[in-house]
């Protein structure tokens, strides 16, 4: 189980290295395609630590809140990863008999 836990680590290693490559092509054509437009961005993080996510972003007010919703699903997804899987796996272990 721990060969699919790496796949696992390195494919979202490897997503997230894409998803920044690709935000940073995007900013700059957009940058150099049009001088007389604003563009604004922001950034924001999350670091999970047991069940608790702590957050952190820089940038206009508005991606504060979709910062605050991104915490609570992460939160959630969390939950459900620490809780109910592991009692669905300790359910499915007593049902097979050795």
């Amino acid at each position: 189980m721990s060969a699919d836990m790496l796949k696992i680590g390195l494919i979202l290693v490897v997503i997230g290295i894409f998803i920044l490559v690709s935000s940073i092509i995007i900013y700059s054509v957009l940058t150099l395609s049009d001088t007389t437009s604003n563009i604004s961005g922001g950034v924001g993080g999350c670091i999970v630590i047991l069940f608790i996510p702590i957050c952190f972003g820089v940038g206009s007010i508005d991606s504060i809140s979709t910062l605050i919703l991104f915490s609570v699903i992460l939160s959630l997804i969390v939950l459900i990863l620490f809780v109910i899987v592991p009692i669905a796996i300790m359910r499915s272990v007593k049902k097979i008999k050795y």
